[in-house]
């Protein structure tokens, strides 16, 4: 199930609503993170095709020692 990433929104595939990855481009990324209100999600590729989205916090949160993708 893929879901919508702006806060409150309970939107899914599952419901019949077309969920799209964030952008590839950095500026568009940026401009959509910014319209949702996610400033603080870190992005990055998975397998050079998916987009993941990780809370800042997560990375915060990680033991110090290990090493973050």
């Amino acid at each position: 199930m893929t879901g919508c990433s702006a806060p409150g929104c309970t939107n899914s595939d599952q419901k019949g609503f077309k969920i799209k990855e964030f952008s590839r481009d950095p500026i568009r990324r940026a401009q959509w993170a910014a319209n949702i209100e996610r400033k603080e999600y870190i992005f990055r590729m998975i397998n050079g095709e998916k987009i993941e989205q990780m809370e800042k916090k997560a990375k915060d949160q990680c033991r110090a020692g290990n090493i973050w993708n």
